[in-house]
């Protein structure tokens, strides 16, 4: 049976739902992010969730061996939230990452953007769930202009790298970070997942440096400037 089709979900309703985002755990589930508008359906089960509004942000968890549905979280607010990557630890803890415009109901937390400059900007967020889908924490990044999650990594001590892009003056992990210009990118770690959440120094990154987010910087030989412009 080698490259035949095993199965094919669907998700969905009548406006634009894309699947964006994909993860494996290694208990057999397989982790599907993406965006949501209306009323969506999943798996064709009736299991249905009202973004009331714009885009929300949808987490739905399948098992890998026939696609079976497992549950499904949504998270938003009444205007544009997009999901940006998605990431299982050895435990099969998930950390899930994206922006969100005015508020955002994620799990048992209101998060609340900060963004002083445009009704339409954007504040960043990560959460981190338990194995079974349980809300366990959500951080928010933002301040003043526009700022948002674009990825992040785990390694195998289940400490959290997040990067992305912020202007204006933002806090990140309780550090308050200026852009030199526009936009700049922000490298932070959050330390031993779900054990330690508190930040700590980065150390691969020479240069401008601050706790557990690094800015300006020099990296192997490259040069970072403002606007996250890398330069030899």
């Amino acid at each position: 049976n080698n490259g035949a089709s095993r199965w094919v979900k669907t998700a969905g309703g009548s406006g634009s739902d894309v699947g964006s985002s994909l993860a494996l755990s290694k208990d057999g589930k397989i982790y599907m992010a993406g965006r949501m508008v209306g009323i969506s359906n999943f798996d064709g089960n009736n299991i249905q969730h009202d973004s009331g509004g714009d885009y929300d942000i949808f987490l739905w968890a399948l098992n890998t061996t026939d696609g079976s549905h497992q549950w499904v979280k949504t998270i938003g607010g009444s205007d544009r939230d997009e999901n940006s990557a998605l990431e299982v630890d050895s435990l099969g803890r998930i950390v899930m990452s994206g922006y969100y415009s005015n508020s955002a109901e994620i799990g048992d937390e209101t998060l609340h953007n900060n963004n002083t400059e445009s009704s339409t900007g954007t504040d960043g967020f990560v959460w981190i769930l338990d194995a079974q889908g349980n809300h366990n924490k959500a951080y928010t990044i933002g301040g003043s202009g526009d700022d948002r999650v674009m990825k992040i990594a785990i390694n195998k001590e289940k400490d959290i790298y997040v990067a992305g892009f912020f202007g204006g003056t933002a806090n990140i992990g309780g550090e308050s970070v200026t852009s030199s210009g526009n936009n700049d990118g922000f490298l932070w770690e959050i330390a031993q997942l779900l054990t330690d959440s508190s930040t700590v120094n980065l150390s691969a990154l020479s240069g401008m440096k601050t706790t557990g987010v690094i800015t300006n910087a020099t990296l192997a030989g490259m040069t970072a400037t403002n606007d996250a412009d890398w330069l030899e």
